[in-house]
């Protein structure tokens, strides 16, 4: 049996030297995503991440924060020898799925959204690769604004 993303010639699995490093980028990531649906002030805060703009678009919540990192942190070499750490920046947007809970937005025109977009291609260089129309359309109102 195929793996789900063997059609993708840059899929890979994780090294094992590379396996910690991933997993905890996903578990912030998660806790990140989580903080959506809380009190956001505190569990950035507490994850080492700077709320730059929330709000919502379109019925969806969102939210850009800005973290530092350091650039062997994304080395992609276990060769690359380390002599200083270098920091970066690093922004990450955050964009909650539908939440039928959430009275702040309107639940049933997000969800036939949700239900009715068609799926659009990345570009014509990559054929395989298809967009739902609400993340290409939320995507271009946060690169405009």
């Amino acid at each position: 049996m195929k793996p789900l993303s063997g059609a993708y010639n840059t899929a890979r699995s994780i090294p094992k030297a590379e396996y910690h490093q991933s997993v905890e980028k996903g578990a912030i990531m998660a806790e990140l995503d989580g903080t959506m649906y809380s009190d956001p002030k505190l569990i950035t805060d507490k994850l080492g991440y700077a709320i730059v703009a929330n709000g919502t678009t379109a019925d969806v919540v969102w939210m850009v924060t800005d973290s530092i990192g350091y650039e062997e942190d994304y080395s992609t070499s276990s060769s690359d020898q380390v002599t200083e750490r270098i920091p970066t920046l690093i922004r990450t947007v955050t964009v909650r799925g539908y939440d039928a809970s959430d009275e702040t937005v309107d639940r049933e025109i997000l969800l036939n959204r949700l239900c009715t977009a068609d799926p659009v291609l990345l570009s014509e260089g990559n054929k395989n690769v298809f967009f739902h129309t609400i993340t290409i359309r939320l995507m271009w109102i946060y690169h405009n604004n």
